[in-house]
């Protein structure tokens, strides 16, 4: 077991990336199936923005978590698990 700094940051990353990915799909549930209750009821009150403005904040929030999850988690956890595999070789 020489590099266990890299496994220990790999295991990391790829629980991170599946917390993350968890959260998404929660999230995306929750906006699907509660967006007409928690507009007409917490963002509308305050004339905080249309609903067609606050629909596509709420999916540019997604599609970045999206970026960040994949670009900054899962693809370096991916690039460290091959590097110890090429070391383990």
């Amino acid at each position: 077991m020489r590099y266990q700094g890299l496994r220990i940051a790999s295991d990391i990353l790829f629980r991170t990336f599946a917390a993350g990915f968890i959260f998404l799909i929660l999230a995306w549930l929750w906006f699907i199936l509660g967006h007409n209750f928690w507009y007409q009821y917490l963002i509308a009150p305050w004339h905080l923005g249309s609903p067609e403005f606050m629909n596509l904040l709420v999916l540019g929030f997604f599609a970045t978590a999206k970026f960040v999850l994949f670009f900054y988690v899962l693809i370096p956890a991916i690039a460290i698990r091959w590097t110890l595999r090429k070391l383990d070789k």
